[in-house]
């Protein structure tokens, strides 16, 4: 059959052999498989990806869909701001390492809170260096024009200078890190790449009112219940699902990066 469903029996999955046949091999650089996004073959995977801020649950086969604020679940984590001449607003983009896999990497690139495009690289992750392999960044492309079938972005010029743009922050961003841990520790020879990472923030879903919670440092996500409730919350100011969510850290708040590695 064209899909898997004995693999995982809460799962919808495409299997190696038909992802391989139907994927056209200029639309991605070459891959080992364990460099495959899982979002690419699961439909749990890649639903839990799916909004770049999830407002609702998802269930496939009778189980829910573990969401994922993905912009809030990376390592490294710094914001930048894009500012293109076509649109009035500032564009954020907020670039971190994967803490699960080296190997997934990307920009995921949102329209409208939806994903379109997922694990796009680009500038430096193209070519044969370590530099930007684990980054990943996330960015609202509201201001481009999504394909019919929402998996990709119209190639026009705005399209073009997006990515160049992106490319091009990708860039410092990776040689700003590898700045500041040089800085921070000149005896350590291993690469940032390499090392182990855990996330910035630890952010949770809330089962009942779908709104997410910032968890103290030091409580591994992957060890709460199966299903999480704002009254588990450790943070008395966000127990009730009457309380507003956590608001969004402001652009003066927000950390940047400031390029030390240029400066020096």
């Amino acid at each position: 059959m064209e899909f898997d469903f004995t693999t995982d029996r809460y799962d919808i999955r495409i299997p190696s052999d038909v992802l391989k046949s139907t994927t056209e091999p200029d639309q991605r650089p070459e891959r080992s498989d364990s460099s495959v996004p899982e979002s690419d073959f699961s439909l749990r995977a890649y639903c839990s990806v799916l909004y770049m801020k999830p407002r609702m649950q998802i269930n496939i086969r009778g189980q829910k869909v573990k969401t994922q604020l993905i912009s809030k679940s990376l390592a490294h984590i710094t914001r930048e701001i894009y500012k293109p001449s076509f649109v009035k607003q500032k564009i954020p983009i907020t670039f971190g390492y994967n803490t699960k896999s080296k190997d997934q990497y990307g920009i995921m690139m949102y329209y409208n809170n939806r994903l379109i495009k997922a694990y796009h690289r680009v500038g430096c992750q193209l070519k044969v260096s370590v530099l930007g392999i684990g980054v990943i960044g996330v960015i609202e492309c509201n201001f481009l024009e999504p394909t019919h079938n929402k998996q990709d972005f119209d190639n026009t010029d705005k399209y073009k200078n997006a990515i160049r743009n992106v490319a091009g922050k990708l860039g410092e961003y990776c040689k700003e890190i590898r700045f500041k841990r040089k800085k921070s520790n000149p005896s350590d020879n291993v690469p940032v790449e390499e090392t182990e990472k855990r996330p910035d923030q630890n952010w949770v879903q809330c089962d009942e009112c779908q709104q997410w919670r910032r968890l103290p440092d030091g409580i591994n996500t992957e060890k709460l219940p199966e299903e999480w409730f704002c009254y588990m919350n450790p943070d008395p100011q966000f127990r009730s699902c009457e309380t507003m969510e956590e608001p969004e850290d402001s652009d003066s708040e927000q950390p940047t990066n400031l390029k030390t590695y240029k400066i020096q």
